[in-house]
This record gives C-alpha cells, structure tokens and sequence, in this order.
C-alpha cells in the first residue's frame, strides 16, 4: 500500500498537469503549436487552475516527459 498521502494542492497540480496535456493534445490535432501564454490562455479545464498550479503542471509534465540519465 502507498503511504503517500495525496494533498489539495498535489491534486491540483496534477489537474493542472492533466489540462495542459489536454490543450497540447487538442491543438497538436490543427497542427496549431502554443507558447506558454498561448497555453495558459487556451487552458481547457472543468477546474480553476491558478497559475501557480499551471506552472507546477507545468514541471510535473516535464518531468515526464524529460529522462534524467
């Protein structure tokens, strides 16, 4: 069993995480690449995300996607 504990803002930070794939995805569909602004502006979500969320998704999308070796 997993003795993390999930807070608020972890799981915010993973809502945001999970929008800004979302809004990749989705414009990735037109051909249509966003900048960060772009992104944050676009954001599609059913939650509030701040943008301190949106730059923790942000990271947490990162470090996902980029390997450390």
């Amino acid at each position: 069993m997993d003795n993390k504990k999930s807070s608020p803002q972890n799981n915010k930070s993973i809502q945001a995480k999970q929008a800004i794939m979302m809004t990749l995805l989705y414009s990735d569909i037109f051909a249509f690449p966003l900048t960060k602004d772009e992104l944050w502006q676009l954001l599609l979500s059913e939650h509030k995300i701040s943008p301190t969320e949106f730059e923790r998704g942000l990271v947490l999308l990162a470090n996902d996607i980029v390997h450390h070796d």
